[in-house]
């Protein structure tokens, strides 16, 4: 099995990351030596990494005159984030005109800072989180303050009294965040895997000990009056055969000892979210004696799975994205195989041709002799 890139590990772990998760998710001392020599990583100090792309955001901010916040003030707190922002996020002042080039190269809101709210061109920690559960949706702003009381920067005291003061715009969601936050959290991953069994209606625990005669496990996320365990299933825990073969125990001596055991991978969690949303839901229904619908249809390979299946694909709804000369065009459809009858004769056989099928299909036909298949589209 070929070791990961660094860098693809870093940005599934929300940006930044530690020398030992990098080891532990199978990444080799030398490829992250290179991808901080190529400038793909940047080593903010010892034993931690993060993204380089994430670098420019402090000296975009320094250009305008602003203050880093937000998801680009979490990584340079060097907290873990759910997406990494592609554009810096910056605070100006209420009164302050802003350009129309620096509004495009930036996301910029427009806020008062008080005394302390701001320390050498970023928001103080406190304030980040207050600033992300207010303006983001609620699975990024509790991956933010999971991260922030898991790295000690926030004290949980501190983040409720500042959420019971809050008025305004998203004070409602800022209450809720802080009440749910928990530094327990291993990852951003956990945290959003979280945050949709809480939407949900589950009432999940954070790094759960199922202990029982005979039984001794720590799960990600338990629901202790339902007995489910929810899993996220990451390639950092399972990079090993020893580490994968003790995880599939555990999880067989939890199943045998009465738990349900849903587990999910980074891609359900991260990149196909309706689909935990639907398994999470159908489990509730089916456990109270109604019936479940019908998984929603995902895509078959997903965004940068080079390695994914092949097939069918409805992407009709999918655009691809403009090259800035043409507008987006949409996706078409992957050729499919179509079965054509084919016609006995006296005389010898017959084979109907595909509507729309050029003369390479009819040459090919006429080929193969005994095929009852044609490929349209090529």
């Amino acid at each position: 099995m070929s070791a990961p890139d660094p860098a693809a590990v870093v940005a599934q772990l929300g940006g930044c990351a530690t020398t030992r998760q990098l080891r532990r998710s199978g990444a080799r001392a030398r490829d992250l030596a290179a991808a901080v020599r190529e400038g793909r990583l940047h080593r903010s100090r010892r034993g931690r990494y993060r993204l380089a792309s994430l670098e420019t955001h402090a000296a975009q901010a320094h250009r305008m005159s602003a203050v880093l916040s937000h998801r680009s003030a979490a990584v340079q707190h060097g907290w873990a984030v759910k997406n990494d922002p592609e554009l810096p996020e910056v605070v100006v002042p209420r009164n302050r005109n802003v350009c129309a080039q620096d509004q495009r190269t930036a996301v910029v809101r427009w806020r008062r800072l008080g005394p302390g709210d701001a320390a050498d061109g970023v928001t103080a920690p406190l304030r980040t989180v207050v600033d992300c559960a207010r303006d983001l949706p609620f699975d990024e702003a509790l991956a933010v303050a999971d991260s922030a009381l898991r790295s000690g920067q926030v004290r949980r005291g501190r983040l409720a009294a500042a959420a019971a003061q809050a008025r305004g715009d998203g004070s409602r969601q800022l209450r809720r965040v802080a009440r749910l936050a928990d530094g327990r959290a291993a990852n951003p991953f956990e945290s959003v895997l979280r945050a949709i069994c809480l939407e949900e209606g589950l009432d999940v625990v954070c790094q759960h000990q199922v202990v029982a005669h005979g039984l001794w496990a720590q799960a990600d996320l338990v629901d202790t009056s339902r007995r489910l365990v929810v899993e996220a299933d990451s390639h950092e825990f399972h990079a090993t055969r020893k580490g994968f073969r003790k995880d599939v125990r555990r999880y067989t001596e939890m199943v045998v000892f009465g738990w349900t055991v849903l587990r999910f991978s980074w891609e359900d969690v991260m990149l196909q979210p309706e689909f935990v949303r639907w398994a999470v839901r159908s489990w509730v229904r089916a456990r109270d004696g109604h019936p479940v619908p019908a998984p929603p249809r995902t895509p078959v390979r997903l965004r940068g799975d080079p390695e994914g299946p092949r097939g069918t694909r409805d992407t009709r709804h999918t655009p691809v994205p403009s090259d800035g000369h043409h507008e987006p065009r949409s996706r078409t459809m992957r050729p499919v195989c179509r079965v054509v009858p084919v016609l006995a004769h006296r005389e010898g056989p017959t084979r109907a041709i595909a509507p729309g099928a050029n003369t390479e299909h009819r040459w090919w036909m006429r080929t193969l002799t005994r095929t009852r298949r044609t490929y349209s589209g090529w």
